[in-house]
């Protein structure tokens, strides 16, 4: 990972609960483990060759002595480090990598995990002119899913399982490669109904904040954030249509018998430019007339159908899972299975649509008595639905797993991969040379 940044990237490591120096990069990442307090890894300084040797010499000198796991007092402190720097760069995040449970318990009534969250960072709290995502990486059986993942949902990160340690290099680069490609900020779509008794009925957004209002659900809008560069994001929007009689003089001329159903705008700030950006409405009309032979299912409809009835699925399994309900679970499990996989998506082979059939086909195996499921079922079913939900690549394979791709992974996630495989293999070459 170090080998690949450049001079205008930023890397500083506070590990345990120590922060670390900033530069004046493009892109800052606070990487941190959840380990007992040690000395922070140094950003890169303005000359890469030495940096990349400094910060490499740093992380090979970091060890555990043992002690307890403070979450949240490491989360505190890369917040520090991202809040002091000396440039307000558009793009800042927080990387979080942990191999045990939190051993500063603080439990806030009906807000669990929430404490983790550094306290400006929490729901509720008047934001900072940023925002920070947390993107945590649960490493082997030790660590604590339920708390890894809400970090990363309540915060607007993704949440990785870790369960061997040769995945580790590949996902942490196939995060980094998403975050040193981000091209628009603070993305936001408006909805708004165009015709007489059109009405938004539901939005489901996933882990991303919708609303809907004005008279009669006359409005709606979803707030994404972040985009990677060649990253799509999927949203269906449930609304109801009234039926509309046609005169006779518009049942002669097809154009005049479409309706405005619903104009969508966008917003965003483009990272080159740090300047907003308000792109032209779209409109979305009822056709005109609509022949048989067209009325069939549209396997990009279909196709998002199947991810949020798998996220639907995956969610009630694992809450029937943290019951004991095993059993249930894995029918669950089971049901939504069989409906993705009999969808004309399943059917047609989509790729999508067959990474939800290996998923789930995967977690109910490991949900297969209470010991695999608290070792690895809880932190895969937890991964998945992050990934959905987000729709966003994150990691949740074993090195070799042979499972099909990730629908969410970007060319420039899999281009850092491929790279991070390359250092591996220079590397191998010089340890055999030495």
């Amino acid at each position: 990972m170090v080998s690949q940044l450049k001079s205008s990237d930023n890397e500083s490591l506070p590990v345990g609960a120590v922060g670390g120096q900033t530069s004046n990069p493009i892109l800052q990442n606070v990487i941190l483990r959840a380990v007992p307090e040690q000395d922070a890894v140094p950003a890169l300084d303005s000359k890469p060759k030495l940096g990349r040797a400094n910060a490499k010499h740093a992380v090979n000198s970091l060890f555990s002595d043992g002690g307890g796991t403070n979450i949240a007092d490491g989360l505190t402190k890369g917040l520090q480090t991202l809040e002091k720097r000396s440039h307000r760069n558009p793009v800042g995040s927080i990387m979080f990598l942990s191999d045990g449970r939190d051993t500063c318990p603080m439990i806030l009534m009906g807000q669990p995990y929430l404490h983790l969250l550094p306290p400006s960072m929490r729901p509720g709290i008047e934001k900072k002119p940023f925002s920070i995502p947390i993107h945590t990486f649960g490493f082997g059986s030790d660590h604590d899913p339920l708390a890894m993942h809400a970090i990363a949902s309540l915060s607007g990160g993704t949440f990785s399982f870790i369960e061997s340690y040769e995945t580790v290099q590949d996902a942490f680069a196939k995060c980094i490669g998403g975050l040193l490609s981000i091209v628009v900020r603070d993305l936001r779509l408006t909805l708004r109904s165009t015709s007489h008794g059109v009405r938004i009925n539901s939005i489901p957004s996933g882990s991303y904040p919708s609303e809907i209002s004005g008279l009669q659900g006359s409005r709606g809008a979803i707030t994404i954030g972040d985009l990677y560069a060649d990253e799509e994001k999927d949203f269906l929007i449930d609304i109801s249509v009234p039926a509309y009689a046609f005169s006779v003089e518009e049942d002669e001329n097809e154009n005049e018998r479409r309706t405005p159903l619903v104009d969508v705008t966008c917003s965003y700030k483009d990272v080159a430019s740090n300047e907003r950006v308000e792109m032209e409405s779209a409109e979305i009309q009822r056709p005109g007339f609509v022949a048989p032979a067209d009325i069939k299912v549209k396997l990009e409809v279909d196709r998002q159908m199947n991810r949020l009835h798998a996220a639907e699925g995956l969610a009630e399994a694992q809450q029937a899972a943290e019951k004991g309900n095993l059993e249930e679970a894995r029918a669950i499990l089971s049901s939504t299975r069989s409906t993705v996989t009999a969808s004309a998506s399943g059917q047609a082979g989509d790729g999508l649509t067959l990474q939800l059939e290996a998923e789930m086909r995967e977690t109910e195996e490991k949900m297969g008595c209470k010991r695999t499921y608290e070792q690895v079922g809880r932190a895969y079913a937890l991964s998945s639905m992050s990934a959905h939900s987000n729709q966003r690549a994150s990691t949740r394979r074993r090195a070799g797993s042979g499972t099909t791709g990730d629908a969410y992974a970007t060319p420039h996630m899999a281009n850092m991969v491929s790279k991070s495989h390359q250092v591996i293999k220079i590397e191998d070459v010089k340890e055999e040379e030495d």
